[in-house]
């Protein structure tokens, strides 16, 4: 049986032409799902980096709070010049003792664990340093300048919540109506 009028009959040359086409609109089809999908894996690994960020600087804000909190009720002692207080999840580094500085409790159960340090996707906590402002000379500052007048006091946080950190830092004025946040 020949032809039948009005098909074409391709060549060998012709016919290995077309199957290459096939094969390259093939490849072209998968590379396009290929990048939609790394997309798409991409916009929700950063989705749950932001996620994890805004969390970290919750933390971190939290425990400067609580370390405001804490200098303010004299559950923490202001630090002197050349003396400051380091706390990791609320424990203090120097002597051991727990504070009510960097401890926070899951409010879900499917926030990570508390960890010691930083690492990647394996928990989340805080580190607290509070310092007191010194002068070129080594004396402590206070909000006019001299040494023990509304004693000057820095607040570092730093905070984890599985591949993100955060710090914030703030500076403190201690005096007799309380402590005042400055910035």
């Amino acid at each position: 049986m020949g032809p039948q009028p009005g098909w074409a009959v391709m060549t060998g040359r012709q016919s290995g032409m077309a199957i290459i086409v096939v094969i390259g609109a093939t490849a072209a089809l998968a590379a396009l799902v290929s990048i939609t999908a790394l997309g798409a894996a991409g916009s929700a690994a950063a989705a749950a980096y932001r996620a994890q960020a805004t969390q970290a600087e919750w933390l971190a804000e939290i425990t400067v709070q609580q370390g405001i909190d804490a200098l303010g009720a004299g559950t923490v002692p202001a630090p002197g010049p050349g003396v400051g207080c380091h706390f990791v999840n609320g424990i203090d580094q120097g002597s051991g003792a727990a504070f009510p500085v960097g401890v926070l409790p899951s409010p879900v159960t499917t926030w990570p664990p508390v960890t010691g340090t930083p690492g990647p996707s394996t928990g989340r906590g805080t580190v607290l340093r509070i310092v007191r402002v010194v002068g070129p000379d080594g004396a402590g500052r206070g909000r006019g300048g001299v040494a023990d007048t509304d004693p000057l006091v820095d607040l570092e946080a730093e905070a984890w919540f599985r591949n993100a950190r955060d710090t914030v830092v703030a500076r403190v004025s201690i005096g007799a109506a309380g402590v005042t946040r400055l910035h």
